[in-house]
């Protein structure tokens, strides 16, 4: 069983984890903005390289303006919507 603390070291291990994934979370944006740029810069929205390879092109979409549907048809939006729930875990 766990007491309170092993409860607060395995908080102080997961502040820990979390810090090196903030950090390394900035410095994979930092790289991808690099990619991104380069490849704006040559014309290409591709490279292949020795052991990767990155694309960087224009994706669309088309979704429902839930807004608007539940202003102009709030029956038609009831009908289809549907309710889920989930837990959040927080920890700050």
């Amino acid at each position: 069983m766990i007491n309170t603390c092993d409860v607060n070291n395995i908080f102080s291990e997961l502040a820990g984890y979390i810090r090196i994934k903030e950090q390394a979370e900035v410095e994979i944006k930092r790289l991808q903005a690099d990619i991104k740029n380069y490849l704006l810069n040559s014309g290409s929205d591709e490279f292949i390289g020795s052991e990767h390879k990155v694309t960087y092109k224009i994706v669309a979409s088309t979704r429902v303006d839930t807004s608007k549907l539940k202003k102009l048809y709030p029956e038609i939006a009831q009908e289809c919507s549907t309710k889920s729930e989930s837990r959040r875990f927080v920890f700050k």
